[in-house]
């Protein structure tokens, strides 16, 4: 049976660059599912691979090669073959190489260079970074102790009911907005889903096993290379792989979870470099809190872990959570012509960091977050690679994570959802308090205004009701509230009544949260009583809406110096 490369990879001579490249990427995974077997079975198909992409990824072999398909000279006998071959030969367009005892190749022809392209991305190392049982014991004896020990750093353990209790009411609301992000965009993603068909035929899978035995499909004008060196590097690296027991199977939720524990730490890392910066005088306390903020803390994270992975995936090939969690990112997998210096793998782990930054996490931005890891999830499972994978021609395998890589990087992920919670309970309710009384402000403001826009004449009723309505407004009841407020919590800080004072002030604060006193208040009562922390954030919300207050800085410091010195 004579068949085309294009007919071995499923796909119609017409197809775009991007197809051929789909279908050579869908045969290298679907015998990167397989282990290694006896009969050769995988290494025959990476050396198609390393052919097929050869011819099919160069645009003028390609073009040579649909012109020798258009002659009909690959469904001729083998004679007529040869024939073809050495007149081709003869004009100076064939690209034979002759091999000499002793020698690898005889580069007399001009275009054995451009010929000798073999296939790097199938010979990459995947284990530059080892996993072996001393480096997750190390792992494990390094992450561990510091996750714990930024937990009992963040942890109010004067107040740790009332916190706990915060923390978990803003949790389990983000965990039922997540899950209803989810539900939909999924819902709406299998509306539209486009299954991933087989890469080939059960024919075709057979004409790849047998290609060079049997001879056919028809190679082109000349006979594959492949030295042996490369050959060496193809059986070590399937070996390697082997030995680890490395599959192309569709894991999302394993890079989920990776990537994951690459943000928390990276953020926690972050936050670390903030407060020492505050500690030490460098930033203020007003431009910590903002660059803390649960709004802002997400996009800045995301997008400085762009360079980071950058520099981590081309020197090391791996960052700490795919480490941990056994995924490989293997770059160059459809194309022999992709060269392996530097700067090639500088631009392509840029372009893939990029890539995942802003179509896979949204800039960060949460909402828009957590319905791009809806999408890629189902585009995973439908059609077997993420969109920044097929751009950037990766392929993704795992490695089993292991039992006490699995606890490390389980531990990583609780500590960090648990430091999230405790630093954003606080700003994440302090924010709906500022949207719910702007709501009722412009409520309040818009009842007066429309209560001042009266007609020139009124009627009888209109003028009755006027003069019954003398009571005065909502609004003038709070701010008399708020103004007894103040004057108690001042004679209560004079007695030295600093616990009620701070619950006078806490009530101030709730429903006056955006006048600058009242948050002062609230901290300067909270910082007597030892409750450093909270008066912290307090005081940070006061430093907000009044930067230039110098007492409201040096309570920062005070409190914040006296945080960490325990």
């Amino acid at each position: 049976m004579k068949v085309t490369l294009y007919e071995a990879l499923g796909i119609p001579p017409t197809a775009s660059d991007k197809a051929v490249r789909v279908a050579l990427r869908n045969l290298v995974r679907q015998y990167y599912l397989n282990t290694r077997d006896d009969q050769n079975e995988i290494e025959e198909a990476l050396r198609f691979v390393n052919h097929a992409s050869h011819i099919l990824t160069d645009k003028a072999l390609r073009q040579r090669y649909d012109e020798e398909i258009a002659s009909g000279i690959h469904i001729g006998s083998d004679a007529a073959r040869r024939h073809f071959v050495a007149n081709m030969q003869a004009l100076g367009l064939g690209r034979s190489v002759t091999f000499t005892a002793g020698a690898e190749g005889d580069f007399s022809s001009p275009n054995y260079a451009q010929q000798k392209a073999h296939h790097h991305g199938l010979t990459a190392s995947l284990n530059l970074v080892a996993r072996g049982a001393f480096y997750q014991i190390a792992a494990a004896a390094t992450l561990i102790p510091l996750m714990l020990l930024a937990i009992w750093l963040v942890t109010p353990w004067d107040n740790l009911l009332r916190e706990s209790q915060l923390m978990l009411l803003w949790a389990l609301g983000g965990a039922v907005v997540a899950a209803g992000i989810y539900t939909l965009v999924s819902n709406i993603a299998q509306r539209r889903r486009r299954t991933a068909e087989p890469f080939n035929s059960a024919v075709a899978q057979l004409t790849i096993l047998k290609w060079r035995k049997e001879k056919t499909v028809f190679m082109g004008t000349f006979e594959p290379l492949e030295d042996p060196t490369w050959l060496f590097r193809l059986r070590m690296v399937e070996l390697e792989r082997t030995q680890n027991t490395r599959t192309s199977g569709v894991r999302p939720w394993v890079r989920l979870a990776a990537r994951l524990f690459d943000y928390g730490l990276w953020g926690v890392a972050l936050t670390a470099l903030y407060y020492l910066l505050a500690y030490a005088g460098m930033i203020s306390p007003a431009t910590m809190s903002t660059l803390t903020h649960p709004m802002l803390a997400p996009v800045l994270t995301t997008a400085t872990w762009v360079p980071l992975e950058t520099v981590l995936q081309v020197y090391l090939h791996t960052t700490p959570g795919k480490w941990l969690f056994g995924v490989y990112v293997q770059f160059g997998v459809s194309s022999a012509h992709t060269r392996p210096n530097v700067r090639t793998r500088w631009i392509s782990s840029f372009r893939r960091a990029v890539h995942v930054w802003l179509r896979g996490m949204g800039c960060g931005i949460p909402v828009l977050s957590l319905a791009l890891m809806a999408l890629g999830k189902e585009a995973l499972m439908n059609q077997l690679e993420t969109d920044w994978d097929a751009a950037e021609d990766c392929l993704v395998t795992h490695s089993p994570v292991g039992r006490l890589n699995a606890c490390t990087g389980l531990t990583g992920l609780v500590a960090f959802i648990w430091i999230t919670g405790m630093a954003w309970a606080e700003p994440m309710q302090a924010t709906a308090r500022e949207v719910e009384a702007f709501a009722a402000g412009l409520v309040e403001e818009t009842a007066a205004v429309v209560k001042r826009i009266q007609p020139n004449d009124p009627t009888p009723t209109q003028l009755a009701a006027n003069e019954v309505d003398t009571a005065p407004s909502p609004l003038e009841l709070k701010r008399k509230r708020w103004a007894e407020w103040e004057a108690e919590s001042k004679v209560l800080g004079t007695q030295k009544n600093y616990r009620q004072q701070a619950e006078i002030c806490q009530q101030w604060a709730d429903e006056d949260f955006r006048n600058p006193a009242a948050w002062k208040c609230l901290g300067l009562a909270r910082q007597a009583l030892g409750l450093h922390r909270q008066a912290v954030e307090a005081l940070q919300r006061a430093a907000r809406y009044d930067p230039n207050d110098k007492v409201v800085q040096d309570a920062i410091v005070r409190s914040f110096r006296s945080q960490y010195g325990r």
